[in-house]
């Protein structure tokens, strides 16, 4: 009987301390469910790394100096959002606008967002992006938002620091579509706009009727040259040899073009890094756990989700290592 509690005690303590796994994956519900699984984790050191229908996230912080998230509130389009996202800014909470979370770091600083129009109903209070990156704000992502009257619309984001202003002086405030029929054509005139100093800054609605467009924003100091290209996604097989062929020169996917097309590739002018890449499909979110867990994952970063949409709707995680020139044999 002593041998069977020695037994059992030593098998609990060996569970405790045992080390906890680098990646966790969260199933995507309800936003307060799924806010409320997220903060479990984050009360161990999880911070959110990919966002999707699945949260990845990665072991990154030490208790008590963990990460904590809000879902985002949308009453009534993006006035009444950016206030309450400003009064949670107040508080320490920063807006994952593609994650559709706020998160608040360990040692949190305050924040304060501002919005103007791209497209939609137009309002009189609307700021001007050239004001706001003089009154130190800089952009932060494209958001959708549901209009009382007619269309969603979109706008640009943007965010500042509370108490901070624009050090570095004024910023051109200029940004271009790159708009098509097919995403040959939108990289094509992605890859004529890099070329003017242009760089990507976000996925955008197609005034084409059923094209695809994106959004290339002048590229400000220390940014850029870069050159792009793009894939299609037809089946695990072959976007792994096509990414993987497109990272040994250098070009690797951009996060934020994954989740619809054109999915671009950017290579950054002079850069001697190479990418190679792995690709998992498992919609489980125990098994996709386990999986990114596996020492044959080590090294490789997951970086976003792509989706391959035509009879069925099949989702692929891309994971991605990098090394330079001098590592490569």
């Amino acid at each position: 009987m002593l041998r069977s509690i020695v037994l059992l005690l030593t098998a609990s303590l060996s569970a405790q301390n045992a080390p906890l796994p680098k990646y966790k994956v969260v199933k995507v519900t309800k936003p307060e469910p799924t806010v409320t699984a997220m903060n479990t984790l984050a009360e161990q050191g999880y911070r959110l790394l990919v966002p999707g229908r699945l949260f990845i996230l990665r072991l990154e912080a030490t208790p008590p100096d963990t990460y904590r998230y809000l879902a985002l509130s949308r009453e009534s389009g993006p006035v009444h959002t950016i206030n309450w996202v400003n009064q949670q800014g107040a508080r320490g909470y920063r807006w994952l606008t593609q994650a559709g979370v706020m998160e608040k770091e360990p040692h949190p600083r305050n924040y304060e967002c501002a919005s103007t129009v791209i497209s939609g109903w137009r309002r009189k209070d609307a700021p001007i992006p050239a004001d706001l990156i003089e009154q130190g704000f800089h952009p932060l992502g494209i958001q959708a938002f549901d209009a009382v009257i007619g269309p969603p619309g979109t706008e640009f984001v943007f965010e500042r620091e509370l108490g901070k202003t624009n050090s570095a002086g004024l910023v051109l405030w200029d940004v271009q579509p790159a708009d098509a029929m097919r995403s040959g054509n939108v990289a094509k005139q992605v890859d004529a706009l890099a070329k003017k100093g242009y760089c990507y800054f976000g996925p955008a609605v197609s005034r084409k009727g059923g094209g695809e467009a994106v959004l290339m924003k002048k590229c400000g100091p220390g940014e850029g040259p870069f050159e792009y290209r793009y894939f299609d996604v037809h089946d695990a097989e072959q976007l792994v040899k096509e990414l993987n062929d497109q990272g040994k020169d250098g070009f690797r996917p951009v996060p934020s073009a994954l989740d619809r097309p054109p999915h671009l590739l950017q290579h950054l002018s002079g850069s001697k890094e190479t990418y190679s890449y792995h690709v998992l499909q498992d919609k489980d979110p125990a098994a996709l756990e386990q999986v990114l867990n596996a020492p044959d994952q080590e090294g490789y970063v997951p970086i976003g989700f792509v989706w391959r949409v035509g009879w069925t709707a099949d989702m692929f995680l891309v994971l991605e290592k990098s090394s330079t020139a001098s590592e490569n044999p």
